[in-house]
């Protein structure tokens, strides 16, 4: 027997081998097909998400370099000098750092009551008289602290600062 193999001899080949061998390549060159249309899809795919991409770094551009600039800045401040700035506030008013914050939250005719109360408790004519303002306007204040939960009423008719 010679070591050619059996389908490239030419007197035996089978018809229905034949047959088979050329369903295989038709069946194999279909599948060729579709694999290259679904590359080709790929290729279109990746295509519009670039283009897309690069359509949004267009638009994200000026965001990023503003965000970069901010932190930029940021990175510049100097976080022990204000650490040591607002302990010096916080010594300087007397007031403990949550009043302090309150005080920026409420601001207004409020903050400068929580100033005045600090020193001690006041009745309505005295906080008027500090604040220069109208017994009226001294009467609305107190109303806001009260429900914003920072003073109480003694017995007395005078009003302090609740204990944080």
């Amino acid at each position: 027997m010679s070591s050619t193999p059996k389908l490239l001899r030419s007197g035996d080949d089978t018809p229905d081998e034949v047959v088979r061998l050329r369903r295989e390549i038709a069946g194999l060159e279909q599948e060729l097909r579709e694999v290259k249309e679904e590359a080709e899809t790929a290729k279109r795919a990746s295509a519009d998400a670039v283009q897309a991409i690069r359509a949004l770094r267009q638009q994200l551009e000026p965001l990023h370099k503003s965000l970069k600039m901010i932190f930029g800045e940021i990175s510049r401040v100097d976080a022990g000098r204000v650490a040591q700035d607002a302990a010096r506030d916080v010594e300087a008013s007397g007031l403990s750092p949550k009043w302090i914050m309150l005080k920026e939250k409420l601001g207004g005719r409020q903050a400068e009551f929580i100033d005045l109360l600090q020193h001690g408790e006041m009745t309505t004519a005295q906080l008027a008289a500090a604040a220069h303002c109208h017994r009226d306007t001294v009467a609305q204040t107190i109303h806001k602290l009260f429900r914003a939960g920072v003073i109480i009423k003694s017995g007395r008719g005078t009003f302090a600062l609740k204990d944080l």
